[in-house]
């Protein structure tokens, strides 16, 4: 969470679909799969 508050716009790209989408909304973080499509937060 501190990490999110620390930047101006907590946006993450995650090119290779590493990291789960519904902990980084949790966190704070707007998550963007490339290739995975939205999923319902």
């Amino acid at each position: 969470m501190r990490c999110a508050k620390s930047l101006t716009a907590p946006v993450i790209f995650d090119g290779r679909n590493l990291y789960d989408p519904a902990l980084l909304a949790k966190q704070g973080f707007q998550y963007y799969a490339v290739g995975r499509g939205l999923r319902p937060s």
